[in-house]
């Protein structure tokens, strides 16, 4: 059964979402397969998170701990605005869903407040459901981590290779996964590697001469380009980004340093934020055993 069609089937037992989103390994190819059986996993913004679970769980009582469901409404903001069920059987298959409230997952694609569902929005996605909102939303988001992932680069030239890591990077900086070396430690090249033409097909459209091609594969970045549009970066980034004391027609290599370690520090301490809250969240909500599944599945993969 074709991928799409799957998610669409699950998701009529399931609350109404206004849009859905999938991703992952489960749904995307990444290089370097295990061919572990993995979840198919869902972004699913609906249009009030806590009528959405209390509609579910009144349907399906089993995609809870009990104590998760009770405590939900205390904790469900904590960290991110998303709430993850796992281990969802389907039809020989194995979902996990994030329920967010639409308009959280559209104020964080345009803004970067939390970054956890920016980030995955970075990378190649299946978008199942949309809205016109959402796709400019998307879009938004994606034009803002080309420019972000191009200043990151400490070199002025770069294979595109590189460029598509840099991007696929950015929701890894200051992850627990990484530091505590749960993640495996290829995930972004594989990431890249196996969804390398889509990867293309997305950012090529989206360059405004922030890089210029040398030959096949090598590109020099245009910082001086990227800094002048500092006002349509996300603006947690864009006030910390001192401008009135950088010539962006005449940039240093020590005020392009400086700028990396400012956007670097942002990151981390989003990602570190949004990535610890997630697993104690996971551990409430779907209980003990769904979370030690997990975790074993991603240390198997390693």
């Amino acid at each position: 059964m074709e991928i799409k069609t799957l998610i669409n089937e699950f998701c009529k037992t399931r609350p109404e979402a206004e849009v859905i989103i999938g991703y992952g390994s489960g749904v995307k190819k990444q290089a370097n397969d295990k061919g572990f059986d993995k979840q198919i996993d869902l972004i699913m913004g609906v249009k009030d998170s806590t009528k959405w679970h209390q509609e579910n769980y009144q349907e399906n009582p089993k995609d809870y701990s009990k104590l998760g469901y009770l405590l939900l409404p205390l904790y469900k903001n904590l960290g991110t605005k998303i709430n993850y069920l796992s281990y969802l059987p389907f039809k020989d298959n194995m979902f996990k869903i994030g329920v967010v409230q639409t308009n959280d997952l559209i104020d964080d694609l345009f803004c970067w407040d939390n970054f956890y569902l920016a980030g995955r929005c970075q990378k190649s996605v299946d978008v199942i459901k949309s809205t016109q909102l959402l796709d400019q939303a998307i879009i938004h988001n994606r034009l803002n981590a080309l420019k972000i992932a191009l200043l990151l680069s400490e070199k002025k030239e770069i294979s595109k290779i590189e460029l598509y890591e840099l991007l696929c990077s950015l929701s890894f900086i200051g992850d627990w996964r990484k530091i505590l070396h749960v993640e495996n430690a290829n995930k972004v090249k594989n990431i890249v590697n196996g969804s390398l033409e889509e990867l293309e097909n997305i950012y090529n459209p989206l360059n405004k001469n922030y890089y210029s091609q040398i030959d096949n594969d090598l590109i020099s970045i245009n910082f001086e380009r990227i800094l002048n549009e500092t006002m349509t970066l996300p603006i947690p980034i864009e006030n910390k980004l001192d401008m009135q004391t950088i010539n962006s027609h005449h940039i240093s290599q020590e005020e392009l340093k400086k700028i990396r370690e400012i956007i670097l520090t942002y990151l981390t301490k989003v990602n570190i934020k949004a990535s610890a809250a997630q697993p104690f969240k996971g551990l409430l909500i779907n209980g003990v055993s769904k979370t030690k599944t997990y975790l074993m599945q991603k240390l198997e993969k390693k």
